[in-house]
Formats: C-alpha cells, structure tokens, sequence
C-alpha cells in the first residue's frame, strides 16, 4: 500500500480533529520525536511537574529569525481516551493540563483557540474556512505524566506573530476585531483577504521579514474593513503597486495595510525577534515616502503620478 503523501496524510489529520476521531485515525502518524539539532534547547526550557491525577501536554515550538525554541502558550489541546473528551488551552508555559480522562490517552494540538486569531493549515488550498488543523499529535499519554511535542514551526509561528499583531491593533487604536480565521497553505506566496474574517497566504512566505510584513499587511485589512463597518475594498482592479497610481478607494484600503505593516515591524520586530525595522526594505520605503512620485510604468492613471491621494505608497507615508 503506497503511503499518504504529507499533504494528505496532514489533511486527514485536521478532519479527524475537526470530527472528534482520533482514536479512529490510526494510520494518520503522530507527531515526530522532536529532531536532535532542537532536543538540548527543549532540554533547557524549564521542566513542569507531573501531577497526580492529571494527564499535561508541553508544547514548544522553534521561532523563525532566531531558533529559539520557546513554549507555545494559547493553542488548543484536545485529550481523547477511550472515557471521553477534554479540552484545554496551553498556559505560558506552553502546559496545557486536565484531569486524567482515562488512564490512557490521544491528543492533539490546534492553533485554532478562543483568541483573536485561529490558525488552520490548508494543504490543498482553500478549504472550509472552520476546518481544524492539528499542529502536533501525541498518542499513549499516561495519566500522571507530562508529554512535550514540538508543533508546526508554520502553524506556531504565524499564531505568535499575529496574535501580537491583533493586540497591538487594539491596544494603539482603541478597540478589538472579532477573530479572524488565518489559512496557510503550500504553494502561495502572497496573501488574500477575504472581507468575511478570513487571511489567506503561503507557507512560502515565512520565516523571512517579507512573511511578517504580509501578515500584518492583511489584518490591516481585516481590521480596516472591520472598523469601518464591513466597508468594502477599494477597487485595485487585477493588481497594484506600493508606487502606481490608481484611484483613491484603493490608495486609502492599501496604503493603510502598508502603514499598518510598518507599524508591526516598528513595535514588534525588536521585542519579538531583536531586528530593527530599518533592516527591511519595505518598512524604509513607507516611512521615506518611496512612492512619491509614482512610477508612470506602475500606474493605471499615469498623468497623476504626484497626486499623492491616489498612491498607496504615499498614503502609507502620510499615515506614519
């Protein structure tokens, strides 16, 4: 019998999460031991308590930028045995912990908690927007014990980043957005937002200061569109550029994304990764006005070329 391919294998492993079937999902393999380049910085973090009575689940994961292997806290563990299910979300030490639910048990790691972002891997694209991805698995936990798994560096990461995003957003503008539903998926290299709480981008595009500046880029979206009561975009038509000038219904949606962007990098690149904004080109072009004037070659309406309201490149600017 040929073996699933990842993608599959993966996929089969979100939906018996999604239908509460792990004990019948035998041939979706657990999660790997963690790899031997990682296992002294898991060995370093602080080690919890097994309890009496209680079943726990570390989850850590390795960060983009530095290597560091850090605890996963605000994922969602699913405990399953044969005496039933429970639930709990990992604490900042990355333990999610439960009374024993049987003596015995499964779990399963989704970046899809309660907080203001839900991250779901789509390895065949875009699937059903509440699709629940497992980003780890442990099978044969016994009650009393503690298992640690190291999760998805893709899933993980993108959860941390943008959940900090969200509350730098709501934190510096005065208000929270409902929870947007964030989709990886392979083979994408740019990102997608869709005006019903959905992001859409590529695996492609992590691990590099480019993923972040696209994943605070489309929650500027989201949290524009949102704030403004669902107000739809501005009309870019098939594409746009950082210095083209178009109209303005689409300097306004996309040069607040590119603020939005700059804004992140500005605040969160030194506390979460130790990078200065000013290493990223993106982040120098917006607070530089680099798109003024636009370029008659990326323009749609190449006479209006210094008519700042119409290039997003400028509008960012004007925002910072």
């Amino acid at each position: 019998m040929t073996p699933p391919s990842p993608a599959r294998a993966r996929l089969g492993a979100a939906l018996c999460l999604a239908a509460g079937l792990l004990s019948a999902c035998a041939s979706i393999p657990p999660t790997p031991p963690v790899p031997a380049h990682l296992a002294e910085r898991v060995a370093a973090l602080p080690a919890p308590e097994p309890q009496p009575g209680t079943v726990a689940l570390r989850v850590v994961y390795e960060q983009h930028f530095t290597g560091d292997v850090l605890p996963l806290d605000g994922a969602r563990v699913v405990f399953r045995s044969a005496s039933g299910t429970v639930e709990a979300e990992t604490d900042a030490d990355g333990v999610a912990r439960v009374a024993c639910p049987g003596a015995m048990a499964d779990a399963a790691v989704s970046t899809a908690g309660s907080g203001p972002v839900r991250v779901h891997f789509d390895p065949a694209g875009w699937i059903p927007f509440n699709e629940r991805s497992a980003a780890a698995r442990a099978e044969n936990l016994a009650c009393g014990t503690v298992r640690t798994v190291l999760a998805d560096a893709s899933m993980a990461n993108t959860l941390v980043a943008m959940r900090e995003i969200a509350d730098l957003f709501a934190r510096r503008f005065g208000r929270a957005r409902a929870p947007v539903d964030v989709h990886l998926n392979r083979g994408r290299k740019n990102g997608l937002y869709s005006i019903y709480n959905n992001i859409s981008f590529g695996e492609e595009a992590l691990g590099r200061p480019y993923g972040f500046m696209l994943m605070a880029h489309e929650y500027g979206h989201a949290y524009l569109h949102r704030a403004l009561g669902g107000m739809p975009r501005g009309k870019c038509g098939g594409s746009h550029r950082f210095d083209g000038a178009a109209n303005f219904g689409c300097a306004y949606t996309e040069g607040f994304a590119h603020f939005a962007a700059a804004l992140a990098i500005s605040e969160l690149f030194p506390r979460l990764y130790g990078l200065r904004p000013e290493s990223t080109v993106y982040f120098r072009r917006v607070v530089t006005n680099a798109g003024y004037p636009g370029d008659p070659e990326h323009s749609r309406r190449p006479g209006y070329v210094r008519d700042g309201s119409v290039i997003e490149g400028a509008f960012a600017a004007f925002l910072w």
